[in-house]
């Protein structure tokens, strides 16, 4: 099919520098994610857990048949006992605030660019069609037709809905040689959902061209940060020294934004023997939790992963643009 679609050649070179514009900054946008990580901004406390944290299934865990060294230690328990374990509440507080609103003009510069690449594709094939729609010759033909109309809204298209397609390509692709609509077509986020894809508005062009309505007409595309409990490492003491602890995650929730002070996981430490509580005990644990970038609650695909999109809705634009290479 590549074969037959007419070469834009050198008239793509503005919409491929857009392209590589809106990926040089999306590694900008990961390399300051990475620096905003790399100072540490979301100390960890360790804690006894509150009962009122755990979730279900965890908290079912007390009601066992408890033995003398079988015990969940909580801050109620005032006898002498041994245990075999110990289960510690894990919580989040922001110390440093990560640079919202560079992320959010930096996701709004990817997705100008993007944007516009598509659109650069869709005015050549406009310049090349040997047979474009004629002038009208009166005003009332003008009228009829609505030739004007369609000089203001010639672009790349986007469609969830294969019912508007046809009316989709009347708007966006009057001046385009009409057998070129199917490639249009097979590009679309309805057509994808049609055919063993993900929920159109799930589609990273539809989203696309969701932000970029929202970048134009209401505000910047605020993005947010998520914190997500990965694993835990422990040891006995004040450092890391000696025989590991075996430690289990017994609840975390997904990765999600941070708002204070932030519970992230319920973790059990495992003794390598049995230890009597109560008594001074040193632990030294370390955790180990990842940080993304998120579009914000108000964004059109809020809570997703923001590098994740803007990489797909990259790498689209740039294969439906070498299709006319």
């Amino acid at each position: 099919m590549a074969s037959s679609l007419p070469s834009l050649g050198s008239r793509l070179t503005g919409a491929q520098e857009k392209i590589k514009w809106a990926a040089r900054q999306l590694r900008f946008l990961q390399q300051s994610l990475k620096r905003f990580a790399d100072r540490e901004p979301y100390p960890i406390s360790w804690e006894e857990p509150d009962p009122q944290m755990f979730t279900q299934e965890a908290f079912l865990l007390t009601t066992n048949p408890i033995t003398e060294i079988d015990w969940l230690l909580f801050r109620r328990m005032k006898t002498e006992t041994l245990v075999n374990r110990y289960d510690i509440g894990v919580t989040l507080t922001p110390k440093i605030a990560p640079p919202l609103m560079r992320w959010s003009l930096m996701i709004g510069n990817i997705v100008h660019n993007v944007s516009s690449a598509l659109d650069n594709v869709v005015w050549e094939l406009m310049r090349v069609n040997p047979c474009p729609p004629p002038f009208p010759s009166s005003g009332s033909q003008r009228v009829r037709n609505n030739w004007l109309r369609h000089t203001k809204t010639i672009g790349f298209p986007y469609c969830k809905d294969a019912s508007e397609w046809r009316q989709t390509v009347d708007r966006c692709l009057f001046f385009v040689e009409p057998s070129l609509a199917t490639v249009f077509e097979r590009a679309q986020p309805f057509y994808v959902g049609q055919n063993g894809g993900n929920s159109p508005e799930d589609h990273p062009l539809w989203i696309l061209h969701e932000l970029w309505n929202r970048d134009k007409h209401c505000s910047v595309n605020l993005a947010t940060v998520a914190v997500g409990f990965r694993d835990s490492h422990a040891w006995l003491g004040d450092a890391p020294v000696g025989p590991e602890l075996g430690t289990h995650v017994l609840s975390a929730p997904p990765s999600g934004p941070i708002e204070g002070k932030t519970y992230l996981a319920y973790v059990r430490v495992y003794f390598l023997r049995p230890i009597r509580i109560p008594s001074e005990l040193k632990m030294y644990v370390k955790g180990n939790f990842t940080i993304d970038v998120v579009f914000g609650k108000d964004a059109p695909c809020a809570q997703r992963n923001v590098i994740r999109v803007l990489n797909d809705a990259i790498k689209l634009a740039a294969e439906f643009i070498e299709l006319f290479q």
